[in-house]
């Protein structure tokens, strides 16, 4: 697969999703809270093992199966767009429900 392309659009995507996962990178920010702890990693770091296993909402998923299936996703996502469009198992992604001390670490 080619190189991405070192172009204005390509660094402002990826800045958008540097800053989901980790804040942002700046003192100003595309969309999220422009202070430590911010974006998708920086939000669950305070949870415990017990807090992120809870079941919630009407599917009864835990924040730790959606820490799973992200990763899952992004990367059955990359490889659609390398030209692999293999049947991807999703029931997969989310087998995960809860986390040890060290799962969550």
């Amino acid at each position: 697969m080619p190189a991405l392309a070192d172009t204005p659009i390509t660094a402002q995507l990826l800045g958008v999703l540097q800053e989901a996962l980790d804040g942002p990178a700046h003192e100003w920010s595309y969309f999220s809270d422009p202070q430590p702890e911010a974006g998708l990693l920086g939000s669950v770091t305070t949870l415990t093992p017990a807090q992120a296993s809870v079941p919630v909402g009407p599917s009864g998923t835990s924040i730790a199966a959606h820490l799973h299936h992200l990763p899952f996703s992004l990367a059955a996502s990359a490889a659609w767009i390398r030209g692999d469009h293999r049947a991807v198992n999703w029931s997969e992604s989310w087998r995960v429900h809860t986390v040890t001390a060290a799962e969550w670490a």
